[in-house]
């Protein structure tokens, strides 16, 4: 049996205190409103493990790529604990966007190349 942390109102009321684009948070509601339809399903017998992992992880995706966002555009609400190195943070991400095409997985690479500078 799976169960979750949270009611789905509670992560959907916690996911408006952090989500800085709304059209990924958007993607993000849909996602969990499938995960839990199909977790409930997957209570009641069926199998459906696969899709249910599959659609964690795009919501995984989406909450990271949602903080790259948010570091690239963000002025006054830019992470606290990141503060003093907003300039150099900014820049990277500048640089890294540019090379890049700017999808999803593009971006995944640079918020890894981004935790990996921030050591």
């Amino acid at each position: 049996m799976l169960v979750f942390r949270y009611e789905k109102a509670r992560l959907k009321e916690l996911q408006e205190f952090f989500i800085w684009e709304f059209k990924i948070g958007d993607n993000i509601k849909y996602n969990l409103d499938i995960i839990f339809n199909l977790v409930e399903d997957y209570n009641n017998g069926k199998n459906y493990k696969k899709p249910i992992s599959i659609l964690s992880v795009s919501v995984i995706e989406a909450i990271m790529v949602d903080f790259v966002y948010r570091l690239y555009r963000g002025t006054k609400h830019f992470p606290e604990k990141l503060k003093d190195r907003e300039d150099e943070i900014k820049d990277k991400l500048s640089n890294a966007l540019i090379k890049n095409k700017k999808t999803s997985m593009d971006l995944l690479r640079v918020f890894l190349k981004i935790l990996v500078f921030l050591k």
